[in-house]
């Protein structure tokens, strides 16, 4: 069984989260619940702790400086972070101190925590040595598992990903699927580069999909593709445009659903109700390309996707995803693909 401590100036918050939990179905007690971090330094000396659940705005000392304090004085402690939604960014900036997961406050009763503290469990039952999180997000779970990345490596897919371009992006995202899954990232560090986008997500999104315990690596790059494709159903039954994030994806939605017609970039600014200069800029800003160029490739895309599972001439090619000129149509693709579409398809069927 493994010791809780949990750590709030707001006693609702800890009777809640005491309550809501079927702490020993995970393995897990709470042993004590305090306001402030200089009591919990005071409950640590005298009680054994395995786990502290920690609100980031303490008063006395902040969240950051216990665990500052407490990695140095109890080094196998581990962390849950509680943040209100304007506090991610500061829970990114945790991760150096070993936060195993985080729970958002203003979510505290309405989302079901069982999946986190379940994942958690599982985390402690495999007692991980209390490094910092930098190692831990380096070490192996599995015995004969490859050494993972390095810090440095992580922190590169780590930005990469947190520019969310690959929510808009099927390039983007095919790309930086394909170099993960070919990286060395262990099972540990994919379920910490996860936890991560999911916390992009919700900021970006206001979408919430909790992070599974990882058996196989198989499993995340599954997560991935599933929360990609449930977030695009989200935004999509939205009723109201909550950020610019949120219209962006909603326009990207439009195009992908009617790049076969005559679209602009007029009428796609006109379905999320933004004017077409201010739409044009932040299309970019978000996407990485020009609102024509992302047409371009969902059309360039789709036809290369229709070429590889049947025969067809290539006017009626043109006209399938959005091209009146087939010469024109011929060109850009020749550009994109570097083969016309006669030698493109032929290597689908020899």
């Amino acid at each position: 069984m493994h010791n809780v401590l949990i750590i709030d100036d707001d006693k609702l918050a800890r009777e809640g989260l005491r309550s809501i939990i079927c702490w020993e179905k995970y393995n897990l007690k709470v042993v004590g619940d305090v306001a402030n971090g200089v009591q919990a330094l005071e409950f640590l000396k005298e009680n054994q702790v395995d786990l502290a659940i920690v609100d980031i705005s303490l008063p006395l000392i902040s969240g950051f400086e216990f665990m500052e304090i407490s990695r140095k004085k109890f080094p196998a402690l581990k962390y849950v972070v509680l943040s209100f939604h304007e506090d991610f960014e500061n829970v990114h900036n945790a991760m150096q101190y070993g936060v195993l997961d985080y729970i958002s406050k203003l979510r505290l009763e309405e989302t079901d925590c069982e999946n986190t503290f379940s994942r958690i469990g599982k985390l402690l039952d495999k007692d991980v040595s209390g490094q910092d999180m930098q190692a831990e997000l380096s070490a192996d779970d599995a015995a004969g598992e490859d050494d993972g990345l390095t810090s440095g490596e992580l922190a590169d897919f780590r930005a990469v990903w947190g520019k969310l371009q690959w929510v808009y992006s099927d390039r983007v995202y095919a790309q930086l699927l394909e170099e993960l899954k070919k990286s060395n990232i262990s099972k540990r560090q994919l379920e910490r580069l996860l936890m991560w986008i999911s916390q992009e997500l919700e900021i970006a999104f206001d979408f919430i999909r909790d992070v599974p315990f990882l058996n196989e690596k198989a499993d995340g790059f599954g997560w991935m593709e599933e929360c990609r494709t449930c977030l695009y159903y989200y935004v999509d039954k939205l009723t109201e445009y909550r950020n610019m994030k949120v219209c962006i994806l909603r326009s990207v939605i439009f195009i992908k659903n009617n790049f076969s017609s005559q679209i602009t970039s007029e009428e796609v600014a006109q379905a999320v109700n933004m004017s077409r200069s201010y739409f044009s800029i932040n299309f970019r800003q978000e996407t990485g390309d020009t609102f024509y160029d992302f047409l371009k490739n969902e059309r360039i895309d789709y036809a290369m996707r229709i070429l590889q599972t049947k025969l067809i001439r290539t006017e009626d090619l043109a006209l399938l995803v959005g091209y009146e000129d087939s010469k024109y149509f011929s060109k850009v693709f020749l550009q994109e693909t570097g083969m016309n579409c006669s030698e493109y398809a032929k290597q689908f069927f020899r």
